[in-house]
């Protein structure tokens, strides 16, 4: 087991999900949990529920956390950058790097989360150690901020993110990166 793996996993989870999903939770599930229990135990609130949830309550529930008028966006530049022109600048960036480095985003927008967590499992540890602190760790604050309801299931998901984020990538003092 890597740590690519489980960044890979996570991106495949935090996507709608697909015929492939519930097998990639419970890898992740079971990788987590023999590789790193920070991550698991607050992960542990998805991983429970999904077991009592069919796909198309499940579908719903990602749609409405996510999607058409969603409690949380995805969008890392959104996060960070709002409306302003540098999330523009941001998210060029990021679809070069993303192209070079052979990541499709297909139907996202680059800055998606999951696209993110794929880049960060291909560039050098410098840069993707930027990239997270400059902009995943904010934008990952802003998107838990948005959920009212701890109990929904994905915020444990995001949390578990920011958890394997803070343990491979441990913040310093950079400000919110001015692309």
């Amino acid at each position: 087991m890597s740590r690519t793996e489980l960044y890979t996993l996570f991106a495949a989870v935090l996507e709608y999900p697909d015929a492939l999903f519930r097998d990639h939770a419970s890898r992740l599930g079971a990788l987590l949990a023999q590789s790193d229990p920070v991550c698991f135990d607050v992960t542990g609130p998805f991983f429970a529920a999904l077991e009592a949830i069919d796909d198309g309550r499940l579908e719903e529930l990602y749609t409405s956390t996510f999607e058409v008028q969603g409690i949380c966006c995805l969008n890392v530049g959104y996060a960070v950058f709002g409306e302003d022109y540098k999330r523009g600048q941001y998210m060029a960036e990021i679809k070069v790097l993303c192209r070079d480095l052979g990541i499709p985003c297909g139907t996202e927008l680059p800055d998606h989360l999951p696209n993110i967590l794929r880049l960060i499992t291909k560039l050098n540890y410098g840069d993707a150690s930027d990239l997270v602190e400059l902009t995943v760790h904010p934008a990952l604050e802003k998107m838990l901020q948005s959920f009212t309801h701890p109990e929904n299931i994905y915020r444990s998901l995001l949390v578990g993110v920011q958890a394997l984020l803070k343990q491979d990538f441990p913040l310093s003092q950079k400000e919110v990166a001015h692309v």
